[in-house]
């Protein structure tokens, strides 16, 4: 569908491209046309195959008033996969399809490629001196590189592994990515602000990776086939939840997490605490994904408010008039749930997004409203997890001080990441998740944060006492 959709954002800007070649051909009779002399890469090739299909005649020669139309093809990563899959061998004086020794057969750098062409078309360009810079060496380690089918045909096994590889770490860690048959592949980072931080932090790490520039694409990262050291280093994800405007709690959790470490929110970014635009702008640079929280939704247009003690009524009122515009308009956006091929993320419960799972009855009602082999919830702020049994039966553990969790096949599971803004299980030590999705690990890990400072900016903020001293007895 993401190809179908990029053809189709493509697809007009060629159309205007050969509108506006057509008229500066009409306005300039005497000169030789590039009315279809359009050379956009793989996207112009995408429209090229689909057309194929359509239309028997696009390789033929077309004229206009005389002038022969010439299409260049690229077919840089034509070497990674079958003859069979590209356009008809067929020679035409319509196509020049250029190729390159960049990828498969390892020469980047040589700056050396080479072109399938007519006759007619190969002399015309031959009478061009110096072609290209090309140096003897380049040539000849072209000449030797085609002749090496052996080397070839290894880099496109080895590069089939990393592109599965990098499949399986995308869907690992709930994000999404384009197939392939190239030697990279573009992983979605939901953003393009998310996709230039992440490349910002893994160069930082002293891996490079690229991204498109141009929108649609521009939300995505380019990672090209590399060692399995390097892929790993797509790795660890990370579960945060119920920040509650609690800056304090929020800085010391991202302390805790490596840069490449995936960052999802389970919600309730504000709510209680005196720091909600500064724990907004914190999740959004470093979370990949987060969903809505019942005081997320509160904050906007009082939803739910009818519910909440008067404490959280006049926290409500007074996160409403300090949140920016821009803030409030980004948890706007936020979806109730997100489902991943492996886990679900939802602030309180599946489809009745904020209903408490507070036991086994409310558990197994959770269990049974989604088919999500893991869920991931927060609102309780009580760190623990449900598990469900093939044969119904629904067991549970308290994570009241951290600790690890290992799924078991065949059982599904529930898991409650507590809260780092105001936790309640009489342990005032706030709590974030690690997940491990290779290795089924599932880690609550329970820090101290400068409580004495929030609560002061509680009073500073003339929230009620109440905010604060609950953050003291944890409940």
């Amino acid at each position: 569908q993401r190809l179908l959709d990029y053809r189709e954002y493509v697809a007009p800007k060629v159309m205007v491209l050969r509108q506006a070649a057509t008229e500066w051909e009409e306005a300039n009779p005497m000169r030789m046309s590039t009315g279809e002399a359009i050379g956009v890469g793989a996207a112009l090739m995408m429209v090229v195959l689909t057309a194929w299909e359509r239309d028997a005649n696009l390789l033929r020669p077309r004229r206009s008033q005389g002038t022969l139309r010439l299409l260049f093809l690229d077919e840089a990563y034509a070497d990674f996969v079958d003859e069979g899959e590209l356009p008809p061998p067929g020679i035409s004086d319509a196509v020049v399809r250029t190729r390159t020794f960049s990828k498969a057969y390892g020469m980047a750098g040589a700056r050396i490629g080479y072109a399938i062409a007519s006759q007619s078309n190969v002399q015309t360009f031959g009478k061009i001196r110096l072609q290209y810079g090309v140096n003897r060496n380049a040539q000849v380690g072209a000449l030797a590189s085609l002749a090496d089918e052996t080397f070839r045909e290894r880099v496109g096994r080895e590069t089939t592994d990393a592109r599965e590889d990098f499949y399986a770490i995308a869907s690992e860690l709930g994000m999404g990515h384009i197939r392939s048959r190239t030697n990279f592949v573009c992983i979605d980072a939901g953003s393009a602000q998310r996709a230039n931080r992440i490349v910002k932090e893994l160069l930082a790490r002293g891996v490079w990776i690229r991204k498109p520039g141009a929108p649609p694409l521009d939300r995505y990262v380019r990672v090209s086939a590399g060692t399995p050291p390097m892929r790993r280093a797509f790795a660890d994800a990370l579960r945060e939840s119920d920040v509650h405007g609690n800056l304090d709690s929020l800085q010391r959790a991202f302390a805790l997490i490596e840069p490449d470490d995936v960052v999802l929110c389970l919600g309730d970014i504000v709510g209680y605490g005196p720091n909600p635009n500064e724990c907004v702008q914190m999740i959004r640079e470093r979370a990949s994904h987060a969903v809505l929280g019942n005081h997320d939704l509160a904050a906007l247009d009082n939803f739910g408010i009818e519910f909440f003690n008067e404490p959280a009524k006049e926290a409500i009122a007074w996160t409403q008039g300090v949140l920016t515009p821009e803030n409030r308009a980004w948890l706007n956006t936020l979806p109730y749930e997100l489902r991943f091929p492996e886990f679900l993320l939802v602030h309180g419960a599946p489809v009745n997004y904020f209903e408490y799972i507070w036991d086994k009855p409310t558990a197994a009602a959770a269990f049974a409203r989604t088919d999500a082999p893991l869920i991931f919830v927060g609102h309780t702020h009580v760190a623990e997890h449900w598990s469900l049994e093939e044969s119904g039966e629904v067991g549970h553990r308290h994570m009241q001080f951290g600790g690890e969790l290992v799924l078991e096949k065949g059982k599904r599971y529930i898991v409650d990441v507590g809260s780092v803004g105001q936790p309640r299980d009489l342990n005032p030590e706030a709590s974030i998740v690690f997940f491990e999705p290779g290795s089924g690990r599932v880690r609550w890990r329970r820090y101290s944060y400068d409580i004495p400072d929030v609560q002061r900016k509680i009073h500073d903020a003339h929230l009620p006492d109440y905010l604060a001293q609950r953050l003291e007895a944890g409940r």
